[in-house]
């Protein structure tokens, strides 16, 4: 006697090279390669036994050094690959099985204009949900220039070179979050004897609500060196100013500094 158990999946829209989806610099997903499949037109995967493959590609503005990772949220052990070309005549650039943990990483220096196709397939044929997150090498660094007030922080993330992308997520919100950017150091005090300090500029605000702001740094050499700074307040949130100074309480998250590499 025995059980035999049915699952239907959803449709993969990039099963195939043809249909592959497009990435963007940073971080990608969740995706999922759950009822993939592997095309016998392919090239077999070059390392890892990979198989029950999904396509991406990614095509970029200025030279860079990219990695390719699925070390992030990923639920089984993949095999990753990289190809230029066109589909149906690829051309190899490298391939590899268990960098980190299980998971995979690529990297290569992409030229300006070429698209990239990006393979992930499991070993053995395994599937499951996964990231695939590009990132940007150089030496651009985060920086704290004045700390937070309150329980508000600012977290930045990505990679702040040319070319790549910054995230900057504000945590332990308990108000209405408000962020802005700015392009001079200030370090105002925000009210007598809390630490609440206005670090920068508004050159860019950001509307009331968004606890979170990204986005790609343009493939501008005058950018090269730069350094921007990125704060929030969190209107309501304790620990900062009381009540008694803005009608609610508010708080500051710390100053973060972005130089570009």
């Amino acid at each position: 006697t025995f059980s035999l158990n049915v699952a239907e999946f959803g449709a993969i829209t990039n099963d195939d090279c043809s249909t592959a989806t497009a990435l963007t610099l940073g971080q990608n997903g969740p995706y999922t390669s759950n009822g993939a499949t592997t095309n016998p037109a392919d090239p077999v995967m070059s390392c890892g036994n990979g198989g029950n493959d999904v396509w991406f590609s990614l095509t970029v503005a200025c030279q860079l050094t990219l990695t390719a990772d699925t070390c992030r949220a990923t639920s089984f052990d993949t095999v990753l690959e990289v190809f230029d070309g066109t589909c149906g005549a690829l051309n190899f650039g490298a391939c590899n099985d268990d960098t980190c943990g299980l998971q995979s990483s690529v990297t290569w220096t992409a030229v300006p204009g070429t698209t990239y196709f990006l393979r992930v397939g499991g070993f053995g044929s395994a599937t499951g949900n996964f990231s695939l997150d590009i990132t940007v090498s150089g030496n651009g660094t985060f920086g704290t220039v004045f700390p937070s007030c309150g329980t508000v922080g600012l977290s930045p993330s990505a990679s702040p070179n040319l070319g790549g992308a910054v995230q900057y997520d504000m945590t332990n919100v308990t108000g209405v979050p408000v962020m802005w950017l700015g392009i001079n150091q200030l370090g105002v005090p925000l009210c007598a004897g809390s630490g609440c300090v206005i670090g920068t500029t508004f050159d860019v605000i950001l509307p009331s609500g968004a606890p979170s702001f990204g986005g790609p740094i343009p493939c501008d050499p005058v950018l090269q060196g730069a350094t921007v700074y990125t704060q929030g307040l969190d209107l309501g949130g304790p620990g900062g100013c009381p009540a008694s100074v803005f009608g609610l309480p508010v708080s500051t998250t710390e100053t973060v500094s972005t130089t570009i590499g």
